[in-house]
């Protein structure tokens, strides 16, 4: 399984594409003489995404970069925690006498059964369910618009980064899967 560095790492290069998508869109769309539907829409999603995996509050300082250049925007902590949150079960199950995984292999497989997987384990569902309730939530809690705009730019944040996290395990735990079955 990969580690909780990796989910984080594979967000903020979702990030840093989004922001590349948007700005060499952007620099098409103010010097090109035409520009299509599709370009334009596409550069909205992208500024709207970036917006919300970026935030000023509440914010931490990004990592530093080994390669590459500096970070030094700020990351939302809501994108984070979507992009790390689902692996921390794992994490409560190994202080566990009996090493109790299940509820990540629920998360993760869909099922409790450490050797058993569904083909379809509901993992986007859960995105769109997310979604579903919370609006009416964030209606009833903030009667105040600009708050209640705050808090559902921190949950779209947050499933950005649940969403970066099943993208990462689509890709990686293959790999790491067949890491682990030849050593």
């Amino acid at each position: 399984m990969p580690g909780p560095l990796t989910y984080a790492a594979i967000t903020l290069l979702a990030r840093d594409r989004v922001r590349q998508i948007r700005d060499t869109l952007g620099a098409r769309l103010r010097t090109a003489a035409t520009s299509n539907d599709i370009e334009r829409q596409i550069w909205y999603l992208a500024d709207k995404t970036l917006g919300f995996m970026t935030s000023d509050q509440p914010s931490f300082s990004p990592p530093l970069r080994k390669y590459g250049p500096p970070l030094t925007d700020q990351v939302s902590k809501f994108v984070m925690v979507g992009a790390i949150g689902p692996e921390l079960p794992a994490y409560a199950g190994l202080s566990s006498p009996r090493g109790q995984t299940w509820l990540r292999n629920v998360l993760h497989k869909g099922s409790p059964d450490e050797n058993k997987e569904q083909a379809i384990t509901g993992s986007t569902n859960f995105v769109f369910d997310f979604w579903t309730r919370v609006q009416p939530l964030l209606s009833q809690e903030f009667s105040d618009q600009k708050a209640r705009d705050k808090a559902a730019a921190s949950m779209r944040a947050y499933l950005l980064g649940h969403v970066c996290h099943i993208a990462a395990d689509v890709i990686t735990a293959p790999y790491i899967a067949e890491l682990e079955w030849r050593l």
